[in-house]
């Protein structure tokens, strides 16, 4: 069980955060929609302001609303999150046993098993593991929100597996197209995808 793993190239980058993204600076102020906070919405700021605005308005969690509200996501936040979702799935008899690299992330079964993936759904969104983790991921691989298809098809054309020509618009077709059969795919694409998925800009393999 786990948040974000990706296992097919349809869900790598483009839509990664549900149809949300672009990049760019500025505030953004929304008004709350139905079912949603009925409390004012902070005015974001950064390249992600239109992210953190739609998470916010989209989170139960008062935790999850107090890290958001300043547009920036620390280590240390995002590890007391970390710890609050832990406490949660402990008291429904369910060990978190991390993240994975791909920022999904593993869990025991819950004593009924049958119960696990409500119960681990309930924790993440009390616990504000579904907006923060999220937010946070997505910051740390792409940290200016640059544009998904073109990091993606970059990435490709660095590993060797597209022409060099290879650019946006071919990414975005592809992710249409042919990579919705991702098994059917060479392995050599199979592995690019699943790398440039986890870590387009080569960020996360500059931090080891």
């Amino acid at each position: 069980m786990g948040r974000a793993v990706i296992v097919t190239a349809s869900m790598i980058m483009v839509g990664v955060l549900g149809g949300c993204g672009g990049s760019g600076d500025g505030g953004a102020t929304a008004n709350v929609p139905p079912g949603s906070t009925d409390g004012p919405v902070p005015e974001f700021t950064g390249p992600y302001a239109a992210e953190f605005a739609q998470t916010y308005r989209d989170t139960d969690s008062d935790f999850a609303r107090g890290v958001l509200a300043d547009s920036v996501i620390t280590d240390a936040e995002h590890a007391e999150m970390v710890e609050l979702f832990t406490a949660c799935l402990a008291g429904k008899g369910i060990t978190f046993k991390g993240y994975n690299p791909d920022g999904g992330f593993s869990t025991s079964p819950a004593p009924n098993p049958e119960e696990s993936d409500a119960l681990i759904d309930e924790c993440s969104a009390t616990s504000g593991e579904d907006a923060v983790g999220s937010m946070y991921d997505i910051m740390r691989i792409n940290p200016e929100n640059l544009d998904w298809a073109t990091i993606g098809a970059q990435c490709l054309v660095t590993a060797g597996v597209v022409p060099a020509d290879y650019d946006a618009e071919d990414y975005t077709r592809d992710n249409e197209g042919r990579f919705v059969e991702f098994g059917a795919l060479p392995t050599d694409l199979q592995e690019a995808l699943r790398s440039c998925s986890v870590d387009p800009l080569g960020i996360l393999e500059q931090q080891q």
